[in-house]
């Protein structure tokens, strides 16, 4: 049904059900820890923001089969400040292309 759970190791218990995505997704990652080094100010950061350009180490990238995608911040449980401020923005050439989002 299109839901995501995030689980807690530590505590071998559910963490966080992720809110749902406008469309059903097609890949989960969290970006490598260097992929914003040397972009400071354009990186994409978790809810808590913080210092440096690197991106949060919390950040869940939730791509979807409508080429749409979904930045999380997990430490917070909530979309990211990036997404909150762009998803609506993404450009028609991304939404519109052919093949969907994958990885």
């Amino acid at each position: 049904r299109n839901h995501i759970v995030v689980y807690s190791l530590d505590a071998m218990s559910q963490y966080w059900v992720l809110p749902r995505c406008p469309s059903r997704h097609t890949s989960l990652a969290f970006p490598h820890p260097m992929a914003g080094k040397g972009d400071a100010g354009r990186s994409p950061r978790g809810g808590g923001g913080g210092g440096g350009g690197n991106v949060a180490l919390d950040l869940l990238c939730v791509t979807c089969v409508d080429n749409s995608f979904m930045l999380l911040s997990v430490e917070s449980r909530s979309v990211s400040d990036w997404s909150a401020d762009h998803t609506d923005k993404l450009p028609c050439q991304l939404l519109q292309r052919p093949d969907s989002l994958v990885g």
